[in-house]
């Protein structure tokens, strides 16, 4: 978790159609979040990062509307694969987080893989807006993601550890291109 955080991660809700749920968009604890999906953590239950790559040269080369329409459509592409119990979240600027309950292993890295794919044939269509308040037209955004996916084990005494192992994970992924 970021230092300073006191244990928040900034977290937003989605439905499909990329906006916020109703409510308060402010940030919730993970514990908050995935109280929506169970009230418990079992064994059996995974949590998989899924990050756009090169985010941050996308916002500056497109402007920050870009991200956000790329963040929309992923989210959009990732809910209705998911079963009712899991929780989508954006996490973070480039992160979307996908906690699956009752998911094992061997699962949950087939939903990161199928994630990863569906991005990589994902077309956003985007209209720049230029200073003269004019749009450009027909630009499609394509990208792909790094994914980072950890299953709850025994050893996670808390949600924390469950995060910073997917987060591990996920810098491996990115590491390894």
């Amino acid at each position: 978790l970021p230092a300073g955080s006191g244990g928040r991660i900034g977290l937003r809700p989605w439905r499909v159609g990329g906006r916020p749920l109703s409510g308060s968009p402010g940030h919730y604890t993970v514990a908050m979040i995935l109280s929506t999906a169970t009230t418990t953590l079992a064994p059996g239950a995974a949590l998989v990062l899924v990050e756009v790559d090169r985010y941050a040269r996308l916002c500056e080369a497109r402007g920050p509307g870009a991200g956000d329409a790329v963040l929309s459509q992923l989210l959009c592409l990732t809910a209705p694969t998911l079963r009712t119990a899991d929780v989508l979240t954006q996490f973070g600027p480039a992160q979307v987080a996908v906690f699956l309950v009752h998911a094992d292993a061997t699962g949950a890295l087939d939903v990161a893989e199928r994630l990863r794919e569906r991005s990589e044939q994902m077309e956003v269509p985007y209209a720049a807006k230029l200073a003269s308040a004019s749009a450009v037209e027909g630009q499609r955004l394509r990208v792909t993601v790094s994914t980072g996916v950890a299953h709850l084990r025994p050893a996670h005494l808390s949600l924390q550890a469950l995060v910073e192992d997917a987060q591990d994970a996920l810098a491996s992924a990115r590491a390894a291109g």
